[in-house]
């Protein structure tokens, strides 16, 4: 599933510079340099990801919260000593650390649609776009 919407997502930023093309050929054009374009894909794509990172991460913890405030969900006794309902921790450390792996996923995957933007010459963007 996650990496199903990791393919949707690579595809959606080559969607965007495909979209883009007439775009990014006339900034080229103009005179703006590879590396900006560059540097403005990545950020779209960093800016994409972590929007979708912050609403999981809003999405995952309203869950727990629901989860530990609200007994929803049963266990029989003596299947979880100590509680009869299902267990919940939140560890800082594990968030942090799932925060950081999706924005480096996120960071890796907008590589190549920014490369690919970069790659447009002018002239054949004005001419197909």
């Amino acid at each position: 599933m996650a990496r199903r919407m990791r393919v949707a997502s690579l595809v959606a930023l080559v969607m965007l510079v495909a979209e883009k093309r007439r775009e990014i050929t006339i900034l080229t054009a103009l005179g703006a340099r590879g590396r900006s374009i560059y540097r403005i894909f990545l950020v779209q794509g960093l800016l994409i990801g972590l929007s979708g990172t912050l609403l999981g991460l809003a999405a995952g913890l309203g869950v727990c919260w629901v989860l530990d405030t609200f007994p929803l969900f049963e266990i029989p006794p003596g299947v979880y000593p100590g509680s009869d309902r299902v267990p919940v921790l939140v560890d800082g450390m594990d968030l942090a650390w799932v925060v950081g792996a999706t924005l480096l996923i996120c960071l890796v995957a907008t590589i190549f649609p920014a490369r690919k933007a970069t790659a447009l010459k002018p002239v054949e963007g004005l001419r197909f776009g």
